[in-house]
């Protein structure tokens, strides 16, 4: 039930800018290209003229003075200064210190930078897909309408359960009609 609510997806009728787009941390995302290519994307962001999505993939965000440590993890766990992990591609560690001076560990497939910010990119699935998409070849960018989205999954729980309550329904009336028939 609750896969269902989430996938009910409605974007807007209007062509969204790349800046609105990739303004958002996680905002679903669906881009036309000029070729007809429909690509639905949870998130996107603007590089080199391209727009760049790992999908399976969520983001999450820490300030670079809060990461005391940066370990890449093969061939073998190593620490490595920031610079090398940024270049890696594989599976990399940050230690990172809360505001209560405790220390937790995250793993992400990679990192990137933004200024003082540092983005870790965490598998949500088995497996990933890099999306690049040149820019002029964009026909349509459509964001979330998160009006129509709650309706639709509104819509969705209200059928749900009105079959549920006919099929429970039809089995109590089918008891009824079974004990009614053979007792008689």
């Amino acid at each position: 039930m609750l896969i269902l609510c989430q996938s009910c997806v409605a974007y807007n009728n209007y062509s969204s800018t790349i800046e609105e787009a990739s303004s958002e941390k996680e905002m679903p995302v669906k881009i036309v290209t000029k070729d007809g290519n429909e690509y639905k994307l949870s998130w996107v962001e603007e590089k080199d003229d391209n727009i760049v999505s790992i999908k399976f993939t969520k983001r999450e965000y820490y300030n670079k003075k809060d990461i005391t440590q940066y370990v890449i993890l093969d061939p073998e766990p190593r620490v490595v200064p920031f610079d090398q992990a940024l270049k890696h591609h594989g599976a990399i560690r940050l230690l990172i210190r809360d505001d209560k001076d405790r220390y937790n560990s995250h793993q992400f497939i990679r990192i990137g930078e933004n200024e003082e910010i540092i983005t870790g990119y965490k598998m949500t699935g088995y497996d990933t897909l890099t999306v690049i998409i040149p820019i002029d070849q964009i026909e349509t960018i459509q964001l979330k309408d998160k009006d129509k989205s709650s309706d639709r999954t509104a819509g969705l729980v209200v059928g749900v359960a009105l079959g549920v309550g006919i099929i429970i329904l039809g089995a109590v009336i089918a008891s009824d009609l079974s004990d009614g028939w053979f007792s008689q």
